[in-house]
């Protein structure tokens, strides 16, 4: 059931609408649309979470528990598992704004339940998602396999980059050493491991390298390159105070080949993220 205090979803051009007549916030023009996508709208007036909606003909009706909203190709337990486990970590969460939806509405907005939920939670939304979603995000990051000459949505790579950060991002939160993290099995090959020397893709281990590849698909090319500048100089400044061939052991357990492929991967073509575009959802 909803109510008179449920909030309705907005288009992305509404909502710049809405900051400028009733926030009063200047909002205009494409580079402000860019600024809004990314930050998402509650970000910018509450620091919520950017806006995430299930699929493209459903302008945010069908809401985040109903598995209807998922895709017919998931398994109910699968949907209904994933479910679960959002509506435990929202009913754990006593952050101010998920307790103002609970006290003054009937439903937890999508982009609230995303903001809260556990990573892999998030992850399990996204794969289980319809077709359309998925494919939509593949195409605003350009992730994408050829095939026969033909480019699909990687979804694979899509689903596969996140689970790869979220292992390391939880190494990370354990303080355990990540140059050395690895998995030997479940590596996917993109089109910037095939641009690179033969070496990166003569076996199937995924390491720390692949993470510094799929930032390439995930930040604007500007970011890409200042992220990249910093960890070489991070890496630069380990090589002058440790002895040589320690330095090419971890450079090897990262997975770099070697250095100056860092800056090959940076100077691979890279299409624009065009947030502005993403108004469908």
């Amino acid at each position: 059931m909803s109510t008179n205090n449920d909030k309705n979803f907005l288009t992305y051009n509404q909502q710049m609408r809405k900051l400028r007549d009733k926030k009063k916030i200047i909002c205009n023009g494409s580079s402000h649309k860019r600024m809004l996508i990314r930050a998402g709208y509650f970000n910018l007036i509450n620091g919520y979470k950017t806006p995430f909606i299930s699929d493209i003909d459903e302008n945010g009706n069908i809401p985040w528990y109903d598995t209807d909203a998922y895709s017919s190709h998931a398994s109910l337990q699968e949907k209904m598992g994933t479910i679960s486990k959002a509506y435990t970590e929202l009913s754990r969460s006593h952050l101010d704004y998920v307790d103002f939806y609970k006290n003054n509405h009937s439903r937890i907005p999508t982009w609230i339940m995303l903001k809260v939920v556990n990573f892999s939670t998030f992850i399990n939304v996204l794969a289980y998602s319809k077709t359309k979603v998925r494919h939509s995000l593949c195409e605003l990051y350009g992730i994408i396999e050829i095939k026969k000459s033909k480019e699909f949505p990687h979804v694979k790579l899509l689903i596969g980059s996140l689970h790869w950060m979220r292992k390391v991002r939880n190494a990370c939160a354990h303080n355990e050493r990540i140059y050395c993290i690895s998995r030997a099995k479940g590596r996917i090959f993109d089109t910037y491991l095939h641009q690179l020397r033969p070496s990166y893709t003569r076996n199937n281990t995924q390491k720390i390298f692949d993470l510094i590849v799929y930032f390439k698909y995930f930040l604007p090319a500007t970011e890409y390159r200042d992220f990249v500048s910093e960890l070489k100089s991070m890496i630069f400044a380990l090589k002058g105070v440790i002895d040589p061939a320690a330095f090419d052991n971890i450079r090897g357990q990262m997975g770099i080949a070697q250095l100056e492929d860092l800056d090959t991967l940076v100077s691979l073509e890279k299409g624009d993220i065009e947030y502005i575009k993403f108004d469908k959802f």
